[in-house]
């Protein structure tokens, strides 16, 4: 499965996926985050060896997570996402 690690600036909130899009995420959190704040994930994938660092806006919040839309990505990011989503459909 592939994880996400959020950073807000001030702090940082280990976060699992529930489902990505090519668009943006819906994230499992037991924190809460305002809409509208930017962050930065550092979105782990399976066979990357790094981490995909990636901005993104959330545009809402509830008790059990967050949406977020990506923002500003990278054409090999977005390919990697797509190819993700589409191995484990």
């Amino acid at each position: 499965p592939a994880t996400t690690e959020i950073y807000t600036g001030t702090t940082s909130s280990a976060a699992s996926d529930v489902y990505k899009r090519q668009v943006g995420a819906l994230i499992e959190s037991n924190d809460s985050f305002p809409v509208g704040q930017k962050i930065l994930m550092a979105l782990s994938l399976p066979n990357q060896p790094k981490a995909l660092e990636l901005t993104g806006r959330i545009v809402r919040s509830g008790p059990k997570g967050i949406a977020v839309k990506y923002q500003n990505l990278k054409r090999i990011h977005e390919e990697l996402i797509r190819l993700f989503i589409k191995n484990n459909q």
